[in-house]
């Protein structure tokens, strides 16, 4: 594959940045090609899996980032996750537990734009309570790459959600059944 970059072009290497492709995941997990080409297309189907390409944000205008943390009625956070969603400087949203019920993660042009989407959320959203703001100003990591200054991917830390470091390993007593 060609890519086009504001320096020039050059070849990619697609392949090592999207993973197996369905026969070798059907290898790897042990199932005929078509079951895992079938489960595949269940999951997009349903929604329950999404597909992603990330820039280096700097060279897409997003210099910095901002995480604020809400407040709101229960009953709001669905229709309030999905309004936030369509905003395009929302890269995370998510509901949580604890007082702060709502986390929001916005990309910014500058850091200076932070106050003001800090005043569309109280304007559009008047039930909300902005309890904490942070500002990024640098990524080091994110989604399992690690990132040179200008935000480009220079390696990969593989991301286990399921597994637990060797010291984490020590501290978690898991009950064990007979």
């Amino acid at each position: 594959m060609r890519l086009t970059t504001r320096t020039g072009s050059g070849e990619a290497d697609v392949r090592a940045q999207t993973g197996p492709s369905p026969a070798e995941l059907a290898e790897l997990v042990g199932l005929s090609d078509r079951t895992v080409q079938r489960r595949i297309s269940r999951l997009i189907g349903t929604r329950d899996i999404d597909f992603r390409c990330d820039i280096s944000r700097p060279d897409a205008g997003w210099h910095a980032a901002a995480v604020l943390w809400l407040e709101m009625p229960d009953e709001m956070l669905e229709r309030t996750g999905n309004a936030l969603l369509t905003w395009p400087e929302t890269r995370t949203c998510a509901a949580i537990a604890g007082s702060s019920n709502m986390l929001l993660t916005l990309g910014l042009h500058a850091v200076a734009d932070l106050h003001s989407l800090a005043s569309r959320v109280a304007e559009r959203f008047p039930y909300v309570r902005i309890v904490d703001r942070q500002l990024v100003m640098r990524q080091v990591k994110l989604y399992g790459r690690i990132l040179d200054p200008s935000g480009r991917s220079t390696g990969v830390v593989p991301v286990d959600p399921w597994g637990l470091s060797e010291s984490q390993q020590g501290r978690i007593d898991v009950p064990r059944t007979p």
